[in-house]
């Protein structure tokens, strides 16, 4: 042990521990465990002798359990206690309790000054400081009683109801080492860390690849049996809760640990932030180029140029490009007016539409239809016509009635020619086209008057559908807190010596489409009558 200001001649020779008071405690040579591998320990609720636990074997043999061998600088534990003593009852003046059993010897021998003393009154408890005691331990004096309802406001010293007893010095909270740092208005630093570690590493460089040559400069681990919640926690007013600088490989890894893993993510998000996931690289200007928002939404792709967007999917378990891709490209200033591709050699469109690389077809035959009788297809474009199926298996063929001929006569008389109105409505009765055929409901009459179901003729087609509707949203501005950048001056000695981009949060008014509940009509109700031209045609060419 030697003085701050000693010094020594030919220190090299020491090899045991240099202690200056005051100020620092050098093992010059460490070597075992325990103490040994350790330059300086502190322990808390140990024991008086409780001797550093670096590489804590209690007999020689375990030394073949644990591979490792550390070396420790700096050691900190700290157990946490027990409560000194707990009472069923006590009676209560504005600065005492009483208990209706009094302390053991031993207890009264550990009671200091200072010690907090709290109630087991429900649901809210009362603490007071201690300032002495009976020495029987029938009795402790407090500075004074304090309701802890965990207001910040001052509180005012009150008398607990009696009968309910007390915890004698309740630790809730332990640490092994608490470190802090403050800065104020008078400080002279411009910035502040509240821990430092650090790592020096001059003999290898970390294998990925094996996974070896390890170098950790931040390590949580659990030593008990019991599942612990957090390994690392940000609380308070901090604008990022995690910042990765500079790591060469990845700025966030997971990994499974002798057959562990996280149970539900890697990344869990219980925050209502309106983006829980936000890509922003420095390359790309700070401009958002993937985002998830909490109600599931999904942004990708670059605002800051034009770029193709490809989301590659991967199902053949072949190490190719993809199986199948999504890819976004071109636009312009209004929403939608980009292309997409869809590369895939099949895309189910569920339920029951199958696009292929040279045909869009049903996944079941004969199940689906081509449009929707409010919904129809204005044109259809086509270089062969279609072909319906007329094979003489699936067919049971029967005679033509004379009642249909002479229906098939009389249809026959009344094809026409027409315009259709809608035609007329655009384009004027001078430059609708003409088109020929009949009207359906003519038909349906005709087959009536001869004493034929008009429903049994598939040349026929009626529909009807039912009004439609859709839901009404409105605008509603809302203020809620976006990101932004915002200049912030550099200050160094009480002057400004620049600026720097910082990222911000404000609030903001925005406008966001609510549903009001009410809906809209988007189509009445109706009914369409149609026909099967090919098949009215040879039904009239049966009369023939």
């Amino acid at each position: 042990m030697a003085d701050a200001g000693a010094t020594f001649t030919n220190s090299a020779n020491l090899n045991g521990r240099i202690f200056r008071k005051g100020i620092r405690n050098n093992n010059v040579m460490q070597h075992g465990t325990l103490d040994g591998a350790c330059s300086f320990s502190v322990s808390a609720n140990r024991g008086a002798e409780a001797p550093a636990q670096v590489l804590g074997v209690i007999s020689p043999d375990q030394i073949a359990t644990y591979m490792d061998r550390d070396s420790v600088g700096l050691h900190a534990e700290n157990y946490a206690p027990q409560i000194l003593a707990t009472t069923s009852t006590g009676t209560y003046t504005a600065n005492s309790v009483t208990f209706g059993t009094a302390l053991t010897a031993d207890q009264v021998k550990k009671l200091r000054v200072g010690m907090i003393i709290d109630t087991k009154h429900t649901p809210t408890k009362y603490s007071g400081i201690v300032t002495g005691w009976a020495a029987n331990g029938t009795s402790i004096t407090v500075e004074g009683w304090y309701l802890v309802d965990g207001s910040s406001a001052s509180h005012s010293k009150v008398t607990p109801v009696n009968g309910t007893g007390v915890n004698i010095n309740p630790f809730t909270k332990a640490w092994a080492m608490n470190a802090n740092v403050f800065i104020d208005t008078n400080s002279h630093a411009v910035a502040a860390v509240g821990l430092e570690l650090g790592v020096s590493n001059e003999k290898f460089d970390y294998d990925p690849v094996t996974d070896t040559w390890h170098t950790w400069c931040y390590d949580a681990i659990t030593l008990g049996s019991k599942r612990c919640e957090t390994a690392y926690m940000q609380r308070g007013y901090y604008y990022k809760g995690y910042e990765s600088r500079g790591a060469t490989g990845y700025g966030f890894t997971g990994k499974n640990a002798n057959g562990i893993w996280p149970s539900v993510a890697m990344f869990h998000s219980q925050a209502n932030s309106d983006y829980q996931i936000l890509f922003q690289p420095d390359v790309y200007g700070n401009k958002t180029s993937f985002a998830v928002k909490k109600d599931g939404s999904v942004e990708m792709g670059r605002i800051d140029a034009a770029a193709t967007v490809t989301l590659d999917l991967h199902s053949s378990g072949n190490d190719i490009d993809y199986d199948a891709r999504i890819s976004a490209t071109g636009g312009t200033t209004t929403n939608g007016g980009g292309t997409m591709t869809l590369a895939a050699t099949s895309i189910n469109l569920s339920p029951g539409y199958i696009v292929e690389f040279n045909s869009f077809r049903p996944s079941v035959d004969a199940t689906k239809s081509l449009g929707l009788p409010q919904y129809r297809y204005s044109i259809v474009y086509a270089s062969t016509g279609t072909i319906n199926t007329s094979d003489v298996t699936t067919k049971t063929f029967l005679n033509i009635e004379q009642a249909e001929k002479d229906a098939a006569v009389e249809i026959r008389g009344m094809m026409r020619k027409f315009q259709f109105n809608d035609a007329i409505s655009e384009k004027g009765a001078d430059k609708a086209r003409y088109h020929f055929g009949v009207g359906a409901q003519y038909v349906r009459d005709v087959l009536t008057k001869h004493g034929l179901d008009p429903d049994m003729y598939a040349f026929l087609c009626y529909d009807k559908w039912e009004d439609e509707y859709e839901d009404i949203y409105e605008d509603v501005e809302v203020e809620r807190e976006v990101a932004g950048k915002a200049d912030e001056p550099v200050i160094i000695n009480g002057e400004q010596v620049g600026t720097r981009r910082v990222d911000i949060t404000y609030m903001a008014k925005v406008t966001e489409q609510r549903a009001t509940g009410e809906k809209r009509l988007v189509r009445k109700a109706g009914e369409l009558y149609g026909i099967r031209y090919e098949e009215l045609i040879c039904f009239i060419i049966s009369r023939l």
